[in-house]
Order: C-alpha cells, then structure tokens, then sequence
C-alpha cells in the first residue's frame, strides 16, 4: 500500500483508520514516523505500534483532496507547521484538519475560545461581542463554534475589532450550517479569518460531531472564556475539556436570579476564574507570546464600549416546569459504548476511575462518550469530579 500513497494521501488513510478520538496518530508521530511510515507494519512493530487496518483506499483520499482543492480548502496534518501547536498537545489530536480561510500564526498570537449557549440573553450578547472586540484589539485570535447566539456575537465582535476569528465547525468547512450565518461564515474569510473542521468535504452535521468540534476549541486555544451558560450546555463541556488540558478557564458569573448562567457559575465555584475584562484573559496568557499582546489597547476598546448606552432590561429566564423528577433519557442513537455508560449512572453518579474499572474502557475513550452523553442533555459533571443522569420534570 506504502508505494501508492503520498504523504498527504497517506494521513487521509490514517486518519480513517484511526478514526475520531483515538491517541494513534499523535503516537505515531511522537515515535518519529511519517504518515507514510504508519502503513509499513515492520516500523509500527518496531516502534511497539499495532499495524494499521485500511479503511479508505488511496484513490478514495485522492478523491477527497480533488473535493477540497475544488472548494478552495486546504488539508493540513499532524506533521505539518500549519497545524495549531497547542492542538498537538491534547490527549488525541485529530491526523488531518481541512482549513477555509487564512491561516493565521498561532505562534505569534494567542488564540482564546469564547462560548455559551444559543439561548442567550441580550446582556450576553453583548458581553460576549465587547470581550470579543477587547480580545481582538488586544491581539488575541478568538475563536468559536459558529453558532447564533454567544458564538455569533464573539466571532462579529472580534471582526468588527479588525482582529482575526476562527469558526470551528461541526461539520465540513463548505457545509452551510448554521445556515442563518452563512453570511458571517464568508465574512470571517474575507476579513483573514478562518473556517476550520477534521470532516473531509461533503460532511454533513451529526449528533457526535458536536463533541468532537469542542474538543478542537478547546484544544487550539491558550484560554477559554464562558459567557452565559445553562446548567446543560455544550460550551461547560469545552470548559472541561479546556481544564482537563491545563489551559486557562474564564466564566461570567450574571445573576443569581438568571438560569442561563446556572452552569457558568458551576465552573467558577470548580475553580474557573471570574471573567471581569478582556485584558485578564490576555495578561494570563501574554508570557507566552512576548510582544504580541496589548493589553492597553485591550481595555481600552472594552471601556469605549462599556459607555454606550445600556440595553433595555430582559426578563430572566423562565423557571423549568415543575413535575415529579425522571432520568433524562439515552438518545436512541447513542454508541454502544455511551450506552453502557449511561445504564452505570442510572444506578448513581460515579468519578472517570470507577466508570473506567465497571465499563473496561480507557479514560481517553470515557471521555469521549461522556461528552456524547453531555452533548444529549443526559448526564451532567458534579464536583469531584463525578458524573451523573440528570433527573428532569415534567407537567402531568
């Protein structure tokens, strides 16, 4: 097979035969091998590696690269200096990245994640666009999942800075999803940006992805700031992830009275910082990127926003019905894997190290289903940590 493929062709190869989640490519290259060494099974052998098992052909990863060429995407992989370096550093890196855009220095600039729900308020919008726009001014590369809502106002407001933003997609770079910010999607190429994602052309959006796209905020950046967040949420997971990583973890603490920031409060109550100005994020982050930060310009765009005139107050929102309480329920396409987890915790909440002996799986793979199970709204993270079915109510 070796002598059909090509560097590129051969990390496509890889990557399908690796699939999502795994250590194996990030193994592959700390033991020295290219791409094209993976698929000699004496050198895997002699690195103490299993020898791969082909899931897509050569011409198949031919055809993928003719797609991406086509729509103006650039396939980048593990081994090359394109790819984000903090991404490298997680516990399992994706082989292959497909890249719309420009693609900025990471070296030169830090990247910081911001997120929080769809469901947002007013107020978090428009928090979430001045942090952005501070953030951006400052120097920062701020990055988000390209949804309406938290994500949308980060990735305007680091544009309307006239700094750079990253859009991590939860399915092809090409796809239109969401469709209602397609307009920002082409916004954020034409002004340096850049669309990012780890599914080939044609990739449409699934249930799984949404985890997978977290992990790659999380891991390309330096920091992750939370904005408005309810007790379920997928950017809490990103934070997670993002902690789990050793990376700095920001969160705006809101009301007490307000629900949507039920879950941002939880982070900071775990140890997350309470997220007051942009210029915070970039002094934790600034020694690692000697004379590329400015915090000055930092506070002092956020202060020229900070006095505009304030929105128009918004009802908090509502309180859930009430009703006797029920497991929230597995998702009918949940992974074998995810469901097993799933029946564990219907018999209580349980730490990563118990769930690892009851299940025989690896805590790199737990994690991976425990964020499924997140994602679907069915499991929750408490202290310890510890994790646990969340009991919903419902009107009879």
């Amino acid at each position: 097979m070796t002598r059909e493929l090509n560097a590129l062709t051969a990390a496509l190869c890889l990557q399908a035969a690796a699939g999502s989640g795994t250590k194996l490519p990030a193994k592959i290259r700390k033991a020295g091998l290219t791409p094209l060494d993976a698929w000699d099974p004496e050198q895997m052998k002699r690195c103490g590696l299993p020898p791969l098992k082909s899931r897509m052909t050569p011409a198949q990863a031919e055809d993928i690269l003719y797609r991406a060429d086509r729509l103006g995407i650039r396939v980048v992989t593990l081994w090359d200096e394109a790819y984000p370096p903090l991404l490298r550093q997680i516990y399992a890196p994706p082989a292959v990245l497909y890249l719309r855009g420009t693609v900025p220095d990471w070296t030169k600039q830090p990247a910081v994640a911001m997120v929080g729900t769809r469901f947002c308020s007013q107020e978090g919008l428009a928090v979430s666009g001045m942090l952005a726009q501070g953030l951006a001014a400052g120097g920062a590369i701020v990055v988000s999942g390209g949804a309406v809502g938290i994500d949308q106002a980060a990735h305007e407001g680091a544009m309307d800075a006239g700094g750079v933003t990253v859009d991590v997609m939860p399915c092809s770079v090409e796809m239109r999803y969401p469709a209602k910010n397609a307009a920002m999607r082409q916004r954020i190429v034409e002004t340096g940006g850049l669309l990012i994602s780890e599914y080939p052309p044609g990739t449409p959006v699934t249930r799984g992805s949404f985890a997978v796209r977290n992990r790659l905020i999380a891991g390309i950046c330096a920091a992750t700031c939370v904005v408005e967040a309810p007790a379920v949420s997928g950017a809490l997971i990103t934070a997670r992830l993002a902690a789990d990583q050793g990376r700095d973890v920001f969160a705006v603490a809101g009301s007490l009275m307000d629900q949507r920031y039920e879950g941002s409060r939880a982070l900071i109550r775990d140890g997350a910082e309470v997220l007051l100005d942009a210029a915070q994020v970039l002094a934790c982050v600034a020694g690692r990127y000697t004379g590329q930060v400015d915090l000055q310009a930092a506070a002092m765009r956020q202060m020229t926003i900070q006095q505009m005139p304030p929105l128009p107050e918004e009802p908090a929102a509502p309180a859930p019905a009430e009703g006797p309480a029920e497991p929230a329920p597995c998702p009918a396409d949940a992974s074998a894997e995810a469901a097993q987890i799933y029946q564990i915790l219907l018999k209580g909440p349980a730490s990563l190290a118990q769930l690892t002996q009851q299940t025989g799986q690896d805590a790199g793979q737990l994690l991976v289903r425990l964020t499924e199970l997140e994602i679907a709204g069915c499991i929750r993270t408490q202290p310890g940590p510890t994790y646990s079915v969340i009991q919903t109510g419902r009107n009879r």
